[in-house]
């Protein structure tokens, strides 16, 4: 089996910033309706307008005079309008508590059931509307009309969306979320709780690529990669050495790669298995390793002891995942239906096997404290157990079609992890830092592993 060292396949990346990943979409906020009825309207955001001098800074909502408008938020009236000359015409805007605001121009200037222009006060806005006024989300604030450069099309509300130093947003997302309607890539809102990342927490972690390119985050050093050579089947695993300065690479077909320090104990490369290998661990002084078939077979090498396995066993669903405890003395297998075997002295704390899941096992991973673990499924849902707690997922953030989880890594204090996507993006929740991903380079996610709790990085 081949042993590598000095090669390298990639670096780190500078912190994801706090406006979020671009990958999931525009900027949005969670917002009421602003029309109450029926509207039609495309994303005309951005487009040209009086020969291009200017361009669209909202969407316009189409419907009929009257039509009820409603505030999108809890907030204030942070002012009004009610000249219906120029361009704007009549016009109303609510500021949120976070500085956020929210325009509605074009409003009613005409008598009910004319065109008159006549601009009835009672018609324009809602009652008690002045600046300075309390509103609550779907309180009546105005009416949709066709006041300045509106009266020569027909009857709509043109909404904006304003951050708090006045730059407008697309409000198309939130518009459409609003409805319960997908706006691509995003099919609903981010329920995840809200982070507190702490780079003290997680000093950082490597990213495998199936290519076997290795990426550094945080304070990680790059030890090499295969990227490059040619592989006999794609990277599947990463595993450090405990002192951080080197680490493994599993391919599919059970070949073992060693960089930095790590030293190459065996492999299966030469054995006729019965089932492929999908995962590996290392001792607890990293002079050994196990490697697992999808059978439960369990393969040990240098220090490593083998303490059982499920291959004897009559299994429902394919094993998928092993995970060492901290002493090195014990692991846990899990399954792709979320059944855990513990051995040695791994203590079980429950599984996911009767959940019924839709999509696979594709991880376990033990907390700090070893008194519990995370299940990961492929969609990005994480099942906390024993003491390990849930600080959110990939499931939850809201988008259409999500990359397939591939791996997860906890924070030294166990108050948060990172989830990584096939696509490559690194997803930081509870006290992980958002140290980046592979996907800003381009580059696909496979493996994903963190410092270990012991070494001096």
């Amino acid at each position: 089996m081949l042993l590598v060292a000095g090669l390298v396949a990639g670096s780190g990346a500078s912190p994801a910033t706090a406006a979020g990943d671009p990958a999931d979409g525009p900027r949005y906020r969670r917002i009421t309706f602003p029309v109450d009825g029926s509207v039609s309207y495309t994303d005309t955001y951005g487009a040209c307008r009086d020969g291009c001098t200017r361009s669209h800074e909202g969407q316009d909502l189409m419907g009929t005079k009257l039509l009820r408008l409603v505030s999108t938020v809890d907030g204030t009236v942070a002012w009004t309008r009610t000249d219906s000359s120029g361009l704007s015409g009549n016009m109303v805007a609510i500021r949120d508590a976070s500085g956020w605001e929210y325009l509605y121009i074009h409003l009613n200037n005409d008598t009910p059931g004319t065109d008159d222009g006549l601009n009835p006060p009672e018609w324009i806005l809602g009652p008690g509307i002045v600046a300075g006024a309390t509103v609550s989300a779907g309180q009546l604030v105005g009416f949709m009309g066709d006041s300045g450069n509106a009266e020569s099309s027909s009857p709509h509300v043109h909404f904006e969306i304003r951050r708090p130093n006045g730059n407008p947003i697309n409000p198309w997302t939130s518009l459409r979320l609003a409805q319960g309607l997908p706006a691509d890539p995003r099919c609903d809102y981010d329920t995840n709780p809200r982070s507190s990342p702490r780079k003290a927490a997680g000093p950082g972690y490597w990213v495998a690529s199936p290519d076997g390119a290795v990426y550094a985050y945080g304070r990680t050093r790059n030890f090499g990669g295969m990227s490059g050579r040619r592989l006999a089947a794609p990277i599947i695993g990463l595993t450090p050495t405990p002192t951080a300065a080197g680490y493994w690479l599993l391919g599919r077909d059970g070949g073992i790669f060693s960089l930095g320090n790590a030293k190459f104990r065996g492999s299966t490369g030469d054995m006729r298995l019965n089932a492929p290998i999908v995962g590996m661990a290392s001792t607890a002084h990293g002079k050994g390793y196990w490697l697992l078939g999808s059978d439960g077979g369990v393969f040990s090498f240098g220090d490593a002891k083998f303490y059982g396995s499920t291959g004897d066993r009559p299994l429902t669903a394919t094993v998928n995942a092993i995970a060492a405890t901290p002493s090195g003395k014990g692991y846990w297998l899990a399954d792709t239906r979320g059944r855990v075997y513990p051995f040695g002295d791994a203590h079980s704390y429950g599984g996911a096997a009767r959940l019924q899941l839709r999509r696979k096992i594709v991880a376990i991973v033990p907390t700090p404290t070893a008194l519990g673990y995370w299940l990961l499924t492929a969609s990005g849902r994480v099942l906390p157990y024993g003491d390990a707690k849930w600080n959110g997922a990939v499931k939850n953030i809201g988008l259409c079609s999500p990359s397939k989880a591939r791996g997860m890594v906890p924070t030294r204090t166990g108050g948060g992890y990172w989830i990584l996507q096939g696509d490559g993006h690194v997803r930081a929740y509870g006290d992980a830092y958002p140290w980046g991903g592979p996907a800003a380079s381009g580059a696909r996610g496979a493996a994903i592993a963190g410092v270990p709790s012991g070494s001096a990085a």
